[in-house]
C-alpha cells in the first residue's frame, strides 16, 4: 500500500489532459461509493467525455499499471523508456511532451511501492518502504456501476495501535494484492474506505 492516487490523478490532468483516459478506472474506483448521486453521476459523464476525446488525439501504449516484469525488473526510474525533461529545447510535438511527464510521474508514482515489493520477496526484514498486510480473506463484495468494490479482511505486519490516527490503508490510497504471495500476479486496488471502529476492534 503506497502512492497518493488522488495527486497522482490532478498531476495528469494538470499537466497531461491528454492522457487523462488512463486513469478513468481509478477515478471510477475512487467514487465507487457515492455513484448514484445525480451531481456525481453528471460529473462523471463530462469527465469520461472529455477522456475519450484525449484518447483519440494520441495512441500511446504505454499502459497506466506496471506489468509483472516491470514490476519485478530493474528500477522503474532507472528505465531505459524514461526521456528527460527538456528545459533548454522545444518539444517535437504536445504528444512528446506529454508522453514524456505521464512516464516521468508514472514511474514516480510506482517506484517506491516497486522498491517495497523487491525488497519484500527478497525477504529483506523491515527495509521495505511500504505497509504491508497478511492473511488476506475476501469478506464481501459491493457492486456499483459495472465496477466492483471488495471489503477484504487483514492483519497487518506491523501492529497499529490506533486505526483513527494511522496513515495506513487512507482514501486514495494504491495496494497491490499477490494471491500467490510472490507479485508474479499482481491485482490493483485503491482503496475506497476503512472502517476504523471494526478495524479498532479487531487490532
Amino acid at each position: 500500500e503506497n502512492s497518493d492516487v488522488i495527486t497522482f490523478s490532478k498531476h495528469v490532468a494538470s499537466y497531461m489532459p491528454g492522457y487523462f483516459h488512463k486513469i478513468m478506472p481509478l477515478i471510477e474506483m475512487l467514487i465507487s461509493d457515492s455513484k448514484g448521486h445525480p451531481k456525481v453521476t453528471l460529473l462523471l459523464d463530462i469527465i469520461k467525455c472529455f477522456s475519450k476525446r484525449g484518447s483519440s488525439e494520441q495512441a500511446s501504449s504505454t499502459p497506466l499499471f506496471p506489468s509483472t516484469k516491470e514490476l519485478l525488473g530493474q528500477p522503474m526510474e532507472r528505465s531505459e523508456d524514461l526521456d528527460p525533461v527538456k528545459d533548454k529545447a522545444p518539444y517535437s510535438s504536445y504528444n512528446e511532451y506529454e508522453e514524456t511527464y505521464f512516464k516521468l510521474l508514472r514511474a514516480e508514482c510506482f517506484s517506491s511501492i516497486q522498491k517495497g515489493i523487491l525488497e519484500l520477496t527478497k525477504e529483506v526484514p523491515d527495509n521495505y518502504d511500504m505497509n504491508c498486510f497478511k492473511n488476506i480473506r475476501l469478506a464481501g463484495i459491493q457492486m456499483s456501476g459495472k465496477r466492483p468494490s471488495f471489503a477484504i479482511s487483514f492483519k497487518p505486519v506491523k501492529h497499529v495501535r490506533d486505526w483513527k490516527k494511522s496513515t495506513q490503508l487512507m482514501y486514495g490510497n494504491l495496494v497491490c494484492l499477490s494471491p500467490c504471495q510472490d507479485f508474479s500476479d499482481p491485482i490493483w486496488g485503491v482503496v475506497s474506505n476503512r472502517d476504523e471502529n471494526l478495524l479498532n476492534e479487531k487490532s
